[in-house]
């Protein structure tokens, strides 16, 4: 497999070497998988490359940078990602 600059999940699917279609149906049913566990258990790890994590973020008080306005931001979750070990130290020709 071809190393992929993160971004475009197009450019994972050519990544997978098998016919376009084919892929794009797998990396799709691979990512919702992924959202489907986190949001039933709130994470999931994935050894040796990384645990994606849902936070709260609590409200605030932020500043509107163009009017200059003061702004309330909701209480809200989002999904963190920590790199695994593995992860941080594989050089990205992917050999260790």
């Amino acid at each position: 497999m071809k190393q992929v600059k993160a971004g475009h999940k197009t450019e994972l699917v050519r990544a997978l070497g098998k016919p376009y279609a084919q892929s794009k149906i797998q990396l799709e049913c691979l990512l919702v998988a992924i959202r489907r566990i986190i949001l039933r258990d709130g994470r999931l790890e994935l050894r040796g490359f990384g645990t994606f994590k849902i936070v709260k973020r609590n409200a605030r008080r932020a500043q509107n940078p163009r009017t200059g306005g003061t702004v309330d931001i909701l209480e809200r979750s989002t999904v963190k990602f920590k790199p695994g070990k593995h992860f941080l130290t594989t050089s990205p020709s992917g050999a260790s």
